[in-house]
């Protein structure tokens, strides 16, 4: 499990620094020059379509920074030289199509590298089997975290809240250096406790959401169903009666009509269930990558089908919409991605120091003439010159 965590944990760290880094690397793409107000998102899918035919579009983001490419999301749609490609990026003012990559299947070079990191932070580019396989590591640092947690605690000192507790208790926050392995995976593994567990939360829901995360909430409270977990058509519906623009205008009279302020950031159409979802910035906002308000709408109808407004509904509800603004520490800006970095680094640092922890032990367990005679052994070895001698 350790090496699991290790490798999480550094992941963790870059993809802090993720849009920064693809900028660095990309930025025929990410860094536009002298950008004109962006063209209307149904403009910009057609833009698309004249210079890709046949190409579906699933999504369109609007560029959320000034000097950022409207991105595409698209189905089976074969790039430059024949390579799977499923994220192109626009021109925002014009709709020229600038390049794309693949999300799905991304390889190491300067285009796809952020996105092979993200492949292998969730699930070891392995597909389902790395990501169940992380999922069932986080589940066990959860359960760990919180027994390790436990063993931190003084025995033997009476009721949490009185002076002899506390007394007992404070060695355990501090780092003495006669015993520098020890006291760094303890102490530092306390001063960042709420951390480390939010982080080990956030990875069973976004890992095993389904198989353990959905189920043991549904213990204690409920979820809202939304259209994407509904069964799908009989048959997808992929020339809905409903235009880009009908659905968006039809989202934006439903925030209206509730007095909700909203900006256009990304339209979606699922034709596997037949439904528009138009997502908007508004007040309600958890982080820059997690829109307020998202609004779908009927294919065929028009009609409103469900309308979620972030930070709302069932306890269930807000408990789900915060997994990504605290795992990627977007909810607090700057100061909580910073946070995360040290997170991600002190996850593998606890890792580490508890395998050091372990591997004393064990050698401390084994019987006293074993270790004598694997110490003359090793005397024994050393004292031989070697091949290349």
């Amino acid at each position: 499990m350790a090496l699991f965590l290790v490798l999480a944990g550094v992941t963790g760290s870059v993809l802090v620094f993720e849009e920064e880094l693809d900028r660095w690397l990309n930025p025929q793409w990410f860094a536009l020059a002298d950008v004109e107000p962006a063209m209307p998102a149904p403009a910009l899918i057609a833009r698309l379509q004249q210079q890709a035919p046949g190409t579906s579009v699933s999504t369109l983001m609007l560029p959320a920074h000034h000097g950022q490419p409207a991105m595409a999301y698209v189905r089976q749609w074969n790039g430059v030289g024949g390579a799977r490609v499923n994220q192109v990026f626009l021109h925002p003012a014009s709709g020229d199509l600038l390049g794309g990559r693949s999300t799905i299947e991304p390889r190491l070079n300067s285009r796809e590298a952020v996105r092979w990191i993200y492949q292998f932070h969730y699930q070891l580019t392995l597909g389902q089997v790395g990501r169940v396989l992380l999922g069932c590591v986080a589940l066990v640092w959860l359960l760990d975290c919180l027994w390790a947690f436990y063993l931190t605690l003084p025995r033997n000192a009476g009721k949490w809240w009185q002076p002899p507790f506390w007394k007992k208790w404070k060695p355990a926050w501090r780092v003495q250096r006669k015993r520098l392995n020890f006291d760094l995976h303890r102490a530092s593994g306390l001063w960042l406790y709420p951390l480390l567990l939010v982080l080990a939360f956030s990875s069973v829901y976004f890992n095993l959401r389904r198989e353990v995360f959905d189920p043991l909430l549904s213990v204690f409270t409920t979820q809202t169903q939304r259209p994407f977990e509904q069964p799908p058509l009989a048959r997808p519906l992929w020339q809905p009666a409903q235009s880009w623009q009908q659905a968006i205008e039809a989202a934006k009279r439903t925030l209206e009509e509730r007095s909700i302020a909203h900006a256009l950031q990304s339209v979606h159409y699922n034709p596997q269930q037949g439904y528009y979802r138009i997502s908007f910035n508004t007040d309600f906002d958890l982080s820059p990558d997690v829109a307020g308000a998202r609004v779908y709408v009927d294919g065929n109808g028009g009609q409103l089908v469900h309308l979620h407004l972030v930070g709302q509904g069932t306890a269930g509800d807000i408990i789900a919409d915060w997994q990504f603004p605290l795992h990627s520490g977007k909810a607090f800006g700057w100061a909580g991605r910073l946070l995360i970095f040290v997170g991600g680094l002190l996850i593998a640092v606890l890792a580490l120091t508890g395998v050091v922890i372990w591997w004393r032990k064990r050698c401390a367990r084994q019987p006293k003439p074993r270790r004598q005679a694997a110490t003359q052994l090793h005397t024994a070895h050393a004292g031989q010159p070697s091949a290349n001698q």
